[in-house]
């Protein structure tokens, strides 16, 4: 008996994307929605800085105070190619969708180690009358830094490249001896994390910093722990050194942090 064989069966080809294809919390835009290509991006090269300066009366120019790194406005410039109306209506109702989730993970092709936190801002330059147009969407960043999709764990020092001072993403405290509480110090700083232990235990404590908790081991159990510390200033960079008092081991993790 003879087998059937299609001859006219279609595959799926996956997309190619180009260099600077975004990347939604993960998720190619592109492939997500077919009619869309992305063209070019703007805004994630060298980014402002804001100064602070102060006139003086009979002083020439002014005085310098300070600077900070200013926010970043990404620009992704799009081309939607539709052959129907019903085809770019419906790009444009999961595109309004895509963009509103909150605050999102940005990433771009030819950079797919590291990503942006953005809210989609606005978008611009949809020509009317035709299926096929070129528009740009502007995401806004609070803050002007990418960060490494990968983390890394450090001991007490800090020895990786982090050139920018950031808050970890967990620390991990070995308690080998009952204790009423712990403190972890960064001895650059003087910033501290002292946890205060309702229940005396020998374990581990995981603290998240960036989302001020700390819970005990894998139950995570927040109740047991309470805070005496401020989580959104312990921040480490390149050559810290953390002490735990009483003295135990710890092991931070951390996520680079880059303009």
């Amino acid at each position: 008996m003879y087998s059937f064989v299609d001859t006219n069966q279609k595959t799926t080809v996956k997309r190619v994307l180009s260099a600077e294809s975004l990347f939604i919390n993960g998720s190619a835009l592109e492939q997500e929605l077919p009619e869309l290509k992305i063209l070019t991006t703007t805004g994630r090269e060298l980014n402002a800085v804001n100064l602070s300066t102060k006139s003086v009366d009979k002083l020439d120019g002014v005085l310098f105070l300070n600077s900070n790194e200013d926010s970043r406005i990404i620009s992704v410039n799009c081309l939607i190619e539709a052959k129907t109306n019903h085809d770019f209506r419906l790009c444009f109702e999961q595109l309004n969708r895509l963009l509103r989730q909150g605050l999102l993970c940005l990433s771009f092709n030819d950079d797919k180690e590291y990503y942006y936190e953005a809210y989609f801002q606005s978008s611009s330059g949809v020509t009317e009358g035709t299926n096929n147009s070129s528009f740009t969407l502007e995401f806004f960043c609070p803050k002007p830094f990418k960060y490494s999709i990968r983390t890394v764990k450090e001991n007490q020092k800090i020895m990786n490249n982090f050139y920018f001072q950031t808050v970890p993403e967990s620390l991990f405290i070995d308690v080998t001896k009952k204790m009423d509480d712990v403190t972890v110090t960064n001895n650059r700083t003087g910033n501290f994390i002292k946890l205060i232990l309702n229940k005396q235990f020998e374990g581990k404590i995981i603290v998240k910093p960036q989302q001020n908790t700390a819970f005990i081991g894998i139950l995570e159990k927040p109740q047991l722990v309470s805070w005496n510390s401020d989580c959104e200033y312990f921040d480490v960079q390149k050559g810290d050194v953390l002490s735990v008092t009483p003295e135990t081991s710890i092991e931070i993790e951390v996520r680079e942090k880059l303009l």
